[in-house]
């Protein structure tokens, strides 16, 4: 099977890399790879003038068998060990019913408040209700979002097409559209030069009839409409 190859640049292969020799601590390197199931290639691999990151195999192993987080460990985010994060999640889900039950019994008389304490379920199943309501919600947002930014780009298209564009001008809007109808607000590959804007272009009717590339950060470039 192919190796899963971590692409980092040299400051996150150096943090990844320091947090590993955190982990291993006084512990030689024999000793670190017995104890994380990794042979001493792959320990010497990560050290010396040139270092090579482990893949994600690797990696994964490592949280495994030493009982660390793996976002810690890539990331540097949250608590180093997998307990920690348990820990952290449970006195999460306490803290949530506490202070939903100050805010549901504030006002309320004593005996009601009893009801209310019962009423609420355990706090990790509060926790996972409240996390799935907003994964929900969250998801419902995106979706309104994306029709609001669909029915800009659809408003663009005909504004453009009624200029009298280019066949290649012609070709890309088609591929645009398909796009919006699929619910993809990726950018078509190839855009015509004349529909990119540009700080040099001073004509402010060319700067309302072009595109803003707005880049999402995952490698795609998404179309952000100019507005009227």
């Amino acid at each position: 099977m192919e190796r899963v190859k971590l692409k980092l640049g040299t400051k996150k292969l150096k943090a990844i890399i320091d947090r590993l020799e955190e982990v291993r601590g006084k512990r030689s390197r024999e000793r670190f790879a017995a104890d994380a199931d990794l042979s001493m290639a792959t320990t010497r691999g990560w050290v010396g003038s040139d270092p090579k990151a482990p893949d994600l195999p690797q990696l994964m192993r490592i949280c495994e068998k030493l009982n660390l987080s793996p976002s810690w460990l890539l990331l540097g985010k949250g608590p180093k060990f997998l307990a920690e994060l348990e820990n952290t999640t449970r006195d999460t889900a306490e803290e949530l019913r506490t202070h939903l039950l100050a805010e549901l019994t504030a006002g309320v008389p004593a005996k009601r408040k009893a009801e209310v304490v019962g009423d609420l379920p355990p706090s990790k199943e509060l926790l996972q209700t409240t996390v799935e309501f907003w994964r929900a919600r969250v998801s419902l947002i995106a979706k309104e979002r994306r029709a609001v930014h669909a029915q800009g780009l659809k408003a663009w298209i005909r504004r453009q097409k009624a200029r009298g564009p280019s066949l290649e001008e012609l070709g890309f809007f088609a591929r645009l559209e398909d796009a919006v109808e699929t619910g993809s607000d990726v950018l078509p590959a190839e855009v015509p030069e004349s529909l990119l804007r540009k700080p040099v272009r001073p004509a402010s009717e060319q700067l309302q009839n072009a595109l803003i590339l707005v880049d999402d950060g995952e490698g795609n470039l998404r179309p952000q409409f100019p507005r009227e």
